[in-house]
């Protein structure tokens, strides 16, 4: 049984037996890791708020090679987020982010890039950044470290000059030119607006667009694009996004 240090994010709980937890994580030094907290539903739990969603902890847990599940020795807290995801906006949207990072990535596979940008996402949420924005940001950049976005300069049909138009078509699982090149199912266009903000988001960090204006209109057109690529990722849309769209009062 092997003894492993990382920085993870805990990322959900399953209750297991009377007094302990399943936990999943997302480790910087090995990805997504599932461990065993024993006796962490316990008034006095060692682990304390360490398992909270999206509180990074540095852990110590064993792991023989062939089990899927290890076991946490200990967590000590490096960075709570607590307080800025208990509101009715954030909430959900740290469920979102933790939906998306298990969509996304294997068991056991590091990925210091997403690692880091779910710092950089949480960062600026905890200094008052619209969750709404930072949900599209989010997006946006799960799906290019993935190599998931599509190529916005060219139509993914006919290859045609994206310059002057785009739209986002379901059949074609890519930008295209027009409805013709849509490959017979729902298209959607990506109006001016939310395509100058997909270049924003890839050309900045959160902490410099968090203080800016944007228009919501833009946001939630960004937001029809990325649910194609991400629905075509998942094979469904997430639960976790159809809670922030009714809080919101159902946009779509």
């Amino acid at each position: 049984m092997a003894l492993r240090h990382a920085s993870a994010f805990a990322l959900r709980t399953w209750p297991l037996g009377e007094a302990d937890l399943i936990v999943e994580m997302f480790s910087l030094e090995r990805g997504r890791i599932r461990v065993v907290a024993r006796s962490a539903r316990r008034p006095k739990s060692r682990f304390g708020s360490a398992l909270q969603p999206f509180t990074r902890s540095h852990v110590v847990y064993f792991q023989r090679e062939k089990d899927d599940l290890g076991r946490l020795s200990s967590a000590e807290i490096e960075r709570s987020y607590f307080e800025c995801l208990a509101t009715l906006e954030t909430a959900p949207l740290a469920a979102y982010m933790a939906e998306l990072i298990i969509g996304f990535t294997p068991e056991h596979d590091p990925a210091p890039t997403l690692f880091r940008l779910t710092s950089a996402v949480l960062d600026s949420l905890e200094s008052g950044a619209d969750p709404e924005l930072m949900a599209r940001y989010f997006e946006i950049w799960i799906l290019r470290i993935s190599g998931l976005l599509p190529d916005l300069s060219h139509c993914a049909n006919c290859g045609r000059d994206l310059a002057r138009d785009a739209w986002v078509a379901e059949a074609v699982d890519g930008f295209v030119c027009g409805r013709e090149c849509g490959g017979g199912g729902s298209v959607t266009r990506l109006a001016p607006p939310a395509r100058t903000l997909l270049a924003v988001v890839l050309a900045h960090s959160p902490r410099e667009l968090a203080g800016g204006e944007v228009s919501r209109g833009a946001v939630r057109a960004l937001e029809g694009a990325t649910g194609v690529f991400i629905r075509a990722q998942l094979d469904r849309t997430p639960r976790s996004l159809r809670v922030l769209r009714r809080l919101r009062g159902g946009v779509r």
